[in-house]
């Protein structure tokens, strides 16, 4: 007699919500594309925070979900209004 196998198939489905905080001293610039002061965080910060590699961010920025601002020193900023919880950033699965 043949024994019956069956297959059982379970899916997984993470979120991940970060809070950040600016301090009352932060670093601030005006974005064009928001029309106003906001707070900044350099490239290498905001991959960091945001947990996503470069690729990923440059996605972001060609989508318009980030916004880069070149500052008077000719380093490139990410608008902190781009990490509003309030427009979620989903990563693609890999």
């Amino acid at each position: 007699m043949k024994a019956k196998t069956s297959r059982t198939e379970i899916k997984i489905e993470t979120h991940e919500i970060k809070l950040i905080r600016f301090s009352k001293k932060r670093a601030s610039r005006f974005c064009a594309k928001c029309g106003r002061d906001v707070p900044v965080l350099a490239i290498e910060n905001a991959i960091d925070v945001m947990g996503l590699a470069l690729p990923e961010l440059i996605r972001l920025v060609q989508s318009e979900n980030v916004h880069l601002i070149d500052a008077s020193d000719s380093s490139i900023l990410i608008c902190g209004n781009g990490l509003d919880e309030s427009k979620p950033i989903e990563k693609k699965p890999n």
